[in-house]
């Protein structure tokens, strides 16, 4: 594709070689730049939502109403190898 290979990104790569595989398909490149370029009017319910800072507290009051008292507890992810590592201390603890 280049006389410098490595000088190309993999995305840059990739849509090169789709290029080409456009290119030799017999299509226009010109059609799909012009494409590209047309603006489509967006899907119902897909408007973009602005909320002043009033809505949003009414929501968040909402929503803790709605959990109760879990609204507020933290969700914590501990790795696998974490995990070993604290079994391993308890059970080294609870051996002595």
């Amino acid at each position: 594709m280049s006389s410098r290979p490595l000088g190309w990104s993999k995305t840059g790569a990739d849509k090169m070689s789709r290029l080409r595989i456009y290119k030799s398909n017999k299509a226009d490149i010109l059609e799909l730049v012009r494409y590209q370029k047309q603006e489509f009017a967006q899907a119902v319910g897909c408007e973009e939502v602005m909320y002043n800072s009033n809505q949003m507290f009414q929501m968040e009051r909402a929503n803790r109403k709605r959990l109760g008292n879990l609204a507020d507890i933290p969700v914590y992810s501990i790795p696998y190898t974490q995990i070993k590592k604290i079994a391993a201390l308890k059970n080294h603890i609870w051996g002595l």
